[in-house]
């Protein structure tokens, strides 16, 4: 009899987000391994039920929460479908990831005799917040049986910011070479510009496009045919747009918007180098790992990300990219030079790193936890 897994999360394909991808990918793997797998998250919207057919597609089960209004409602529901299926669907662990789901689960599970194996995979951006907040957030992490970190950077905040004294596992991020696999053809597609910078990510100012947008004129000094093109949702884009306006570089940035995975493939293809310079929030919102680097990196792309995040767990400086401060356009303009230098080296760099993060890989070390 196969064992059974809950993974209730906060975020879920088919809509965008790490977070969501992430647990995608735990969810599928861990199928693949034998495992019984359901899935509780939120449907996207009030009004959209293609998640419904998307999810009927999926070799494990989903359960799906309404979104309400007031917001209240959907949290209540939430913790009562939670309770529901722990009454019914028996699960020998379940895997809490995302914010809601950290913050709740274990006061949910610490009223039963026997609970189940209970875990958080914490990411990053979850953790920030004012202090009552921080202190809920360290006595719901303590009661975990196990806690995963994506990142030493998220392990860090952990510590430091919360005073978290517990063991932390660091799983780094995996990539789901799945989505990409599929899609061949990108004959007619290509990019403008040499080199080519891509960003993928929904405009934020955690995900530091507008960083990227300011190092534009020292990185045109030296390369003057250069194009930026971001990809995702847009999210928070007034520091961005203010940045493209002060800095004169309209022709230089071309916003794709949010992009099916068929066309992501392309985008990574055509791309010369991928750009990540992501910031820390004044709120604490962090970049956890950045997991579009290493989907890039699959596709033979060294990139160029932030330092002082998890970005520094997906880049091996001066191997698969270079790491950089966000707000040194000197900086960004040279460690570009030195990769489109050696763009060849890097490539293949990159192509090895990417392979060391496959899920099939990255599945073996929750399956640890689990059977432990």
């Amino acid at each position: 009899m196969s064992r059974k897994v809950l993974i209730f999360t906060s975020e879920f394909p088919p809509g965008p987000g790490g977070i969501g991808n992430h647990a995608y990918s735990l969810a599928l793997h861990l199928t693949l391994k034998g495992y019984e797998v359901l899935v509780l998250s939120d449907f996207r919207d009030m009004r959209n039920r293609n998640d419904l057919e998307w999810d009927v597609n999926q070799p494990f089960s989903v359960v799906r929460v309404s979104n309400k209004k007031p917001r209240v409602l959907t949290y209540v529901e939430r913790l009562t479908k939670l309770n529901w299926i722990i009454n019914q669907f028996k699960p020998d662990a379940i895997i809490a990831s995302g914010k809601f789901s950290l913050l709740f689960t274990p006061f949910i599970l610490n009223i039963r005799n026997k609970p189940p194996l209970s875990f958080v995979v914490v990411h990053g951006s979850e953790l920030y917040g004012k202090k009552l907040k921080k202190t809920w957030l360290r006595k719901s992490i303590s009661l975990f049986d196990r806690v995963t970190s994506v990142s030493s950077h998220t392990a860090k905040i952990l510590r430091e910011q919360l005073g978290y004294n517990g063991k932390v596992e660091i799983i780094p991020n995996g990539i789901l070479v799945e989505r990409f696999e599929k899609y061949n053809s990108c004959d007619s597609f290509s990019l403008k510009g040499k080199p080519a910078l891509l960003t993928v990510g929904s405009i934020s100012k955690r995900k530091g496009q507008h960083n990227v947008v300011n190092a534009l004129p020292a990185i045109m000094d030296k390369f003057p045919d250069v194009m930026y093109h971001v990809v995702g949702l847009t999210r928070d884009d007034a520091i961005f747009l203010k940045s493209i306006e002060k800095n004169g570089v309209q022709h230089k940035v071309i916003v794709h918007g949010a992009v099916e995975d068929k066309i992501l493939t392309c985008f990574y293809k055509s791309a010369d180098v991928f750009v990540m310079l992501s910031e820390t929030t004044e709120e604490g919102d962090t970049e956890g790992f950045g997991i579009a680097i290493l989907e890039a990196n699959y596709f033979g792309k060294p990139a160029i990300g932030a330092k002082g995040c998890g970005i520094e767990d997906a880049i091996k400086d001066g191997i698969t990219g270079r790491i950089v401060d966000p707000h040194d356009p000197l900086e960004i303009q040279n460690a570009l030079a030195d990769i489109m230098d050696n763009h060849k080296t890097y490539s293949e760099n990159a192509r090895k790193w990417a392979e060391k993060h496959k899920w099939n890989k990255v599945i073996e070390k929750y399956i640890s936890l689990i059977e432990a």
